[in-house]
């Protein structure tokens, strides 16, 4: 799915798959060029991994060796799904949700870490995180990111 800015300037190109999106792609043009492009998926991916070990290093270890074989759509056995702010426009943001425990299984040997971050992408392609929060429950959406094919 590909959506453009009001003046076409900006284009988020958002490609599905069945359990997790393959591709989340913000890119800038001008007259026809390419001036920048972000992959916001690996940005916000990277961004939410390392403020979440930061943040809770022994529920991390515990969450990452409990989801251990995962799969490489799961980085570090984690479920991270990314939603930018629309319409499209500059600074955009960006809501990123981190999870150990998708299916929300009721198990006391399934570690549960959950955190979230906001981000923005400036003009620059510069893509900053405003805002982390490590959360005290489950506060993971399901499918947050199937909500952009809609």
């Amino acid at each position: 799915m590909a959506r453009w800015s009001a003046d076409s300037s900006l284009l988020l190109w958002f490609v599905g798959g069945k359990w997790f999106p393959w591709a989340y792609v913000l890119a800038r043009v001008q007259d026809g060029n390419l001036l920048w492009q972000v992959d916001l998926l690996a940005e916000a991916q990277k961004a939410i991994l390392a403020r979440t070990k930061a943040a809770s290093p022994s529920r991390y270890a515990a969450a990452k060796k409990a989801n251990e074989g995962s799969g490489s759509a799961y980085p570090e056995g984690f479920t991270v799904d990314v939603k930018a702010e629309l319409p499209l426009k500059l600074p955009l943001k960006v809501h990123v949700v981190l999870t150990s425990n998708p299916k929300m299984i009721e198990d006391p040997d399934m570690p549960n870490l959950d955190s979230s971050l906001e981000a923005i992408v400036d003009k620059d392609g510069k893509f900053t995180v405003t805002s982390f929060r490590l959360e005290k429950e489950n506060a993971y959406n399901g499918d947050a990111w199937q909500q952009l094919a809609q």
